[in-house]
């Protein structure tokens, strides 16, 4: 079973802080108080030991890094000696500030994820209530809206664009560029996960198969056909060992190639969401991926499997932006015009059908009224039908 990659070292980056836990905002800010550094660091070892939480379990190392990072910056930009004496209107300020721009990153940037530090605050505070069972402490998070998270933006690219882009790179980048792009595949950790023997050649469709475990696979594992790279990969695979990783870069230096590559062919220009092609980032090839393969799936079910969503949301979330637009065509639009005048015509044929048979019926109907009227007549005139009348 592949291990799971781990490329930002969230367990080591834990650990080490673990062995000496200080608590130093980032970016400048005031230093904590040591009241609420105690607090802080308090919450953090219980959230990894699964103690007074919400649901039970302990938090994985990228959850307990954020929230460490989160936490700390936001009790630090309160500015309040004693976090725990913040009131509903103190946090419902602070986070409006935040999503209306007036608190902004340390590189005077506006944060495009309030909603994920509005979150790390209320599993703080939903902590310290359950700390201080023993006496009533009000909810100060009721007011704030986790769920409205801002529209999260991307660079998009069309797979136009990205065939300019990856003709003029290096034969490894490009097979990495195309493939990223046909599955659709999570990154880095998916990406980084995958051996060479979780890739399976199909000789009667002519198309490899890729094997994404569950061991690694953020929701669920899954097989799907790569039908765009397939013949790149005819020629990258068979140079790999059936357990060497099938991603052989540096990560940061595959990060940097591939915006140095976009910005080089596409121009530094603006894309349509607002970003520019040297902003490109590996997570972006999911999202356009998402728009191209979206119109090409017929079963909402099997698009879903394909790019690992439970969730219907998620095909809104990845494809509601610049990829998608009306695919309907005129031909569409006459195509059905003619049914419908097809359908028109039918209609008209089977009406004096049925005007035809009625007519038939009502014919009938006189017919056999007057041959039963005939009948009796002609039974009357003889001598036994005068005797009985």
């Amino acid at each position: 079973m592949n291990p799971k990659a781990n490329p930002f070292n969230n367990q080591r980056r834990w650990q080490t802080w673990k062995q000496n836990p200080q608590l130093q905002p980032r970016f400048g800010t005031k230093p904590l108080s040591d009241k609420n550094r105690e607090l802080i660091i308090t919450f953090l070892l219980d959230m990894e030991a699964g103690y007074n939480v919400a649901s039970k379990g302990r938090r994985s190392y990228i959850r307990l890094n954020n929230l460490k990072q989160r936490v700390t910056w936001i009790v630090a930009n309160l500015g309040l000696e004693d976090v725990t004496q913040a009131t509903e209107r103190d946090v419902l300020l602070f986070f409006n500030r935040m999503k209306d721009g007036t608190l902004r990153r340390h590189d005077g940037k506006p944060f495009q994820s309030a909603a994920d530090y509005i979150k790390a605050f209320a599993a703080f505070w939903h902590w310290h209530q359950r700390r201080e069972r023993n006496r009533a402490i009000p909810d100060i998070t009721a007011y704030l809206d986790p769920e409205a998270k801002e529209e999260s933006q991307f660079v998009y690219f069309t797979i136009e664009q990205l065939r300019l882009v990856a003709n003029q790179v290096k034969f490894n980048y490009k097979v990495m560029m195309w493939f990223l792009f046909d599955s659709g595949i999570r990154s880095p950790t998916e990406l980084m996960s995958l051996r060479a023997a979780d890739f399976q050649f199909l000789p009667d469709a002519g198309v490899y198969q890729l094997d994404i475990k569950d061991a690694y696979a953020k929701t669920f594992g899954r097989k799907i056909k790569l039908v765009l790279c397939s013949d790149l990969l005819r020629e990258y695979l068979p140079a790999l060992q059936p357990e060497a990783p099938f991603f052989q870069f540096e990560w940061q230096s595959f990060c940097r190639y591939v915006r140095r590559a976009f910005s080089r062919v596409l121009g530094d220009r603006m894309t349509k969401g607002g970003h520019r092609f040297s902003q490109v980032r590996p997570y972006d090839f999911r999202h356009s991926s998402a728009c191209y393969w979206v119109v090409r799936y017929k079963q909402e079910a099997a698009f879903k499997y394909r790019f690992g969503w439970k969730e219907n949301r998620m095909i809104h979330y990845y494809t509601r932006f610049w990829g998608m637009q009306d695919t309907i065509t005129q031909q569409d639009v006459l195509l059905d015009s003619e049914a419908k005048t097809k359908l028109e015509k039918d209609l008209e044929v089977q009406k004096r059908a049925n005007v035809l048979l009625e007519e038939r019926l009502r014919k009938l109907e006189e017919l056999i009224q007057h041959s039963a009227l005939a009948e009796i007549n002609a039974r009357l005139s003889t001598p036994e039908g005068q005797a009985a009348r």
